[in-house]
C-alpha cells in the first residue's frame, strides 16, 4: 500500500480498527486466563500468538493516527525538540552507561532502577543540550544549526525600485 492510500485508509477506519485493538487485546487476556498451559503447536497457542501479532499491528495504526492528529500540529516548543533530536542521539548512550554503572550496583527493584535510568537519561540529556546549544563550537560539534543570533544576514535589503518590463517572459 502506497503512501497516497495508506493515511486515507487509517484515518477513515479509524473506529474499526480501535474496536478491534480492545477486542483482539480482550481475547489475549481471555486465552491467557483459560489456557494458561497451552502447549508449543496447539491450536490455542497458535491462535494466541497470532493474536498477539494483530493486536501488535493494530496498536501501531492506532498511534500513528493519533499522533498525526495530535502531534502534526505546530507548537511552541516543536522547534527546540526538533533541535534536541540529534545532539540527544548522540549523547543518550553514553549517560545511559554512565547511569546504569552508578545505578546497577545498588539492591533496589528492577523497576525503580529501570525508572531511575530512564529518568536520569532523559533529565540529563535535555540538561546537556541546553548548556551545548550555547556555544558556537558546541552546536557545530553536535551537528545544531547556527543560532539565528548568530547568522549574518546574507539577503540584501529590499529595495521599492521597480523591475524594469522587457517583454520577456520567463
Amino acid at each position: 500500500m502506497n503512501q497516497k492510500k495508506y493515511w486515507p485508509f487509517i484515518e477513515n477506519n479509524f473506529t474499526p480498527i480501535a474496536f478491534g485493538t480492545v477486542l483482539l487485546t480482550v481475547l489475549i487476556y481471555f486465552f491467557r486466563w483459560k489456557f494458561q498451559q497451552m502447549e508449543n503447536g496447539d491450536v490455542s497457542y497458535l491462535a494466541y500468538h497470532f493474536m498477539k501479532a494483530g493486536n501488535s499491528w493494530l496498536w501501531i495504526l492506532i498511534l500513528l493516527a493519533l499522533s498525526k492528529k495530535f502531534l502534526n500540529t505546530p507548537g511552541k516548543f516543536l522547534p527546540l525538540l526538533n533541535e534536541a533530536v540529534y545532539p540527544v542521539y548522540i549523547l543518550h548512550q553514553t549517560v545511559i552507561i554512565c547511569m546504569g554503572y552508578l545505578v546497577v550496583q545498588q539492591t533496589w527493584n528492577i523497576g525503580v532502577k529501570f525508572l531511575l535510568i530512564t529518568t536520569g537519561t532523559l533529565f540529563i540529556c535535555w540538561l546537556l543540550f541546553l548548556l551545548l546549544r550555547l556555544s558556537k563550537l558546541t552546536r557545530v560539534c553536535f551537528g545544531m544549526a547556527e543560532k539565528s543570533c548568530f547568522k549574518k544576514s546574507k539577503v540584501p535589503p529590499q529595495t521599492h525600485a521597480k523591475p524594469i518590463a522587457t517583454g520577456e517572459h520567463f
